[in-house]
């Protein structure tokens, strides 16, 4: 196993465990069970082909302002095969060229009671009991036909920008710092 798939089993398998941030009132809830503080709700279903989508859903009262982006701030699905190990994707960003400079224009608004498809992806069958999947960023291949259970995490960790005209740097006033994981869902690749 290479130290790059090493690390990325690492940091799924701190995620599973429910580390991350520290401070109580920038956490979201992690167990999937919605509380009336959650701001934020990560849907996550099958769909034909068969495929999955998620839908990120802001449970609060006043509009957010996100980050969702492939390259610069993408959530994760998570597949669990039938051992119960999580199946670790290639994260193509490590071998892809590109500006990971977060423009103002990056961050999205969404308002009260809003919904924003995160990804919906279909799994691709590549032969006989051989299927592979694009999730943004990450990419799951040779994967054997079987029962999964997957569930997508998203985490909202940057606040700050540059205007691309002028060059000038800020922060995202009232950005939400913290995760989200969605409810777990059984899929069946045939």
């Amino acid at each position: 196993m290479t130290t790059h798939a090493l690390f990325r089993y690492g940091i799924f398998f701190l995620t599973l465990m429910g580390l991350t941030c520290a401070e109580s009132n920038r956490i979201q809830e992690r167990t999937g069970k919605m509380e009336n503080h959650v701001l934020f709700e990560i849907s996550l279903s099958i769909i034909d082909g068969p495929g999955l989508m998620a839908i990120l859903r802001n449970r609060s009262s006043v509009e957010r302002t996100l980050l969702h982006d492939t390259y610069l701030q993408p959530s994760e699905v998570v597949l669990i095969n039938t051992s119960g190990q999580v199946v670790v994707p290639f994260d193509t960003r490590s071998i892809k060229k590109y500006d990971a400079t977060v423009y103002r224009f990056s961050y999205t608004k969404l308002p009260p009671g809003g919904e924003m498809v995160l990804y919906e992806e279909c799994f691709k069958a590549r032969g006989n009991n051989d299927y592979e999947l694009w999730w943004g960023p990450y990419h799951f291949e040779h994967l054997p036909s079987g029962i999964y259970k997957t569930y997508v995490i998203w985490k909202s960790e940057v606040d700050s920008w540059v205007d691309q005209e002028s060059g000038a740097k800020g922060q995202m006033e009232g950005i939400w710092i913290g995760s989200v994981k969605s409810n777990q869902v059984e899929l069946r690749l045939p």
